[in-house]
């Protein structure tokens, strides 16, 4: 195997981009990182890194990580996990976890700890779907709006309430992630019959045409009106209808209720992915030599 650290998200993008582009769906989280970093090279700071993991000619797995957040894996084999594992623990020690699908992140993390020491621990347990088609279903009362920057202020509490309550080890949203989403034509919020916002989704992304929609928040007070599940239905619909090849979403697999609601909408379950965090210590003699080229 030979082992790539790409001199940049643009660099990356065009070795790895289309191995990763076969499986947009799967690999939806390191394909849109890299373009942001791309796009925007201030967005995640200096300190950005890229791996890849090639043999025969193919590339067998990526690695792309954004530091205060866990390193992010591809689709990647059992031997390209355990690669990328070794040259993070080489050079980039002070990593807090590590995701990706199936079985690749928890290949990274044994490896990890067993160069470093410490110990990894399940975080997140995600369900991965997509949906092309959206089935017919009973809506709640109200209306379906695209947010507007006068919307910021509660998208902002929303966004906290959200992390608070779904991803509590995620560093907190920037403080203008309120305005900027309200801004952008991402956000949608679905309107009660007197006009009052009672639940919000987010585009998260876009990979090759396929629409991430997440986060999804509804205020506990406002749960059990149908609103969530009308505002993503009503927005994957819209999403079809203008020709995307379909929509995706992550679940948490410890909430079976969200998991049925997504698939009364139509959403199918194609896969799985973890996120563990690491608690290492420094092995002495562990750090071995940079191999990447």
């Amino acid at each position: 195997m030979t082992l790539h650290r790409h001199a940049s998200a643009a660099d990356y993008l065009a070795i790895v981009g289309p191995t990763l582009r076969r499986r947009p769906v799967v690999n939806q989280l390191p394909l849109a990182i890299a373009d942001t970093c791309a796009r925007d090279p201030d967005r995640y700071g200096p300190d950005s890194v890229f791996y890849s993991v090639e043999r025969d000619g193919a590339i067998r797995g990526a690695a792309v990580h954004t530091p205060p957040w866990p390193v992010q894996l591809s689709d990647a084999s059992p031997d390209a996990a355990r690669e990328l594992a070794q040259v993070f623990a080489a050079n980039h020690p002070s990593i807090v976890g590590v995701a990706g699908p199936d079985e690749a992140p928890a290949r990274f993390a044994d490896a990890f700890v067993a160069e470093r020491g410490g110990s990894y621990a399940l975080e997140f347990s995600f369900g991965l779907f997509e949906l092309t088609s959206v089935n017919a279903l009973r809506e709640a009362d109200g209306q379906w709006i695209v947010a507007t920057p006068d919307h910021g202020d509660l998208i902002q509490e929303w966004l906290e309430a959200f992390r608070d309550e779904a991803i509590p080890h995620d560093p907190p949203p920037r403080d203008d992630a309120g305005a900027s989403a309200a801004a952008s034509g991402r956000a949608h919020l679905w309107l009660d019959r007197d006009g009052q916002p009672v639940s919000f989704l987010f585009n998260a992304r876009d990979v090759e045409g396929w629409a991430s929609i997440g986060p999804v928040y509804t205020p506990p007070p406002l749960r059990g009106s149908g609103y969530a599940t009308t505002l993503v239905a009503a927005v994957s619909r819209a999403f079809l209808e203008h020709g995307r090849p379909g929509c995706t979403l992550f679940t948490d697999l410890a909430n079976p209720t969200s998991n049925a609601i997504y698939e009364r909408i139509g959403y199918r379950r194609i896969g799985s992915a973890y996120r563990y965090a690491l608690v290492t210590t420094t092995v002495p003699g562990a750090r071995r030599a940079d191999r990447s080229g």
